[in-house]
């Protein structure tokens, strides 16, 4: 039945997509864990700039009034500056992160999830109607083979009267045997009508609705 290999494609297209935001997810978590990270490393490495800085200025290696004459606390000075901008693009750096996880877990994988949620309810609308269809169908086709049967068997009674007609010995049971005859007539055709009906309906199920989706 096409049913179940249609099913199986659109089960398998949902589970692709919940492969793409499952990465998403995971890539999410990983951009936040780099970004705390990198705050953290930002962080300890300025205390340390701060404190470095105080002891290069007036601590315990303070520079000399000479070194000071030559340029030396003008170096310094100048890769201290130079560390505090690398220390604050990190810091830049662990924000943009820290910004982007936070997009794809808000935004991105809610939007996926979203699809997700409206294809899987989309998919069982269309089985539970599949399966309506398949039920219906195997209830005609039931009804269809009863009225097989009993057209059949009605033919076979007005047969067997039409013999029974030949073989009378009287004109009373003739005339009896007329009436049974032209009753089991009525009834062939009546059998005859039904069976056509189902035949209508089997046309309908399997051309007229099938149509209606190409």
């Amino acid at each position: 039945d096409q049913v179940v290999a249609v099913n199986q494609f659109v089960q398998g297209g949902i589970q692709f997509i919940n492969d793409i935001r499952d990465f998403i997810k995971e890539r999410a978590q990983i951009e936040k864990d780099y970004a705390h990270k990198l705050e953290t490393l930002a962080k300890k490495y300025a205390s340390r700039k701060d404190k470095k800085s105080i002891a290069l200025s007036v601590g315990e290696n303070a520079l000399s009034s000479n070194q000071t004459e030559t340029g030396a606390s003008f170096e310094t000075s100048t890769i201290i500056k130079a560390w505090g901008c690398l220390l604050e693009e990190i810091e830049n750096i662990a924000k943009d992160r820290s910004s982007f996880a936070e997009l794809l877990s808000t935004t991105v994988i809610e939007k996926i999830k979203g699809v997700i949620s409206k294809k899987e309810e989309s998919r069982k609308k269309h089985m539970i109607f599949a399966q309506k269809l398949i039920s219906d169908r195997d209830k005609i086709y039931a009804e269809k083979q009863k009225a097989k049967t009993r057209y059949d068997e009605s033919c076979i009674e007005a047969q067997n009267s039409l013999q029974k007609q030949e073989r009378a010995l009287d004109e009373k049971t003739l005339e009896k045997l007329k009436k049974q005859s032209l009753q089991d007539e009525v009834d062939m055709r009546n059998n005859k009508a039904s069976f056509a009906t189902n035949e209508h309906k089997k046309k309908y199920y399997n051309i007229d609705v099938p149509a209606l989706n190409d």
